[in-house]
């Protein structure tokens, strides 16, 4: 999983890609752990990269997390966005 620019002003790239095919969702939390929005979810092709693009236009400056989640694992994430 590769998250960039971080820290963020607009655009938000996330790239990642999976050993076997699963389900993965790919989600943003707020600070408070309240989920602002589901970016991604979908069956992924294992060794395949995927791009997911998001524009943070209605975030507020802050600290934000995210989350992705395949069928066999889980990672985390701290983002930071500038004004």
């Amino acid at each position: 999983l590769k998250v960039y620019p971080n820290p963020f002003n607009d655009l938000l790239y996330f790239e990642f890609s999976t050993a076997t095919d699963s389900r993965v969702m790919l989600e943003l939390y707020d600070l408070k752990g309240s989920k602002i929005r589901t970016l991604f979810e979908d069956r992924v092709r294992g060794g395949q990269l995927y791009n997911v693009q998001f524009m943070s236009s209605e975030l507020t400056t802050g600290t934000y997390y995210y989350r992705l989640v395949s069928d066999n694992e889980v990672k985390t994430g701290k983002l930071v966005k500038n004004y």
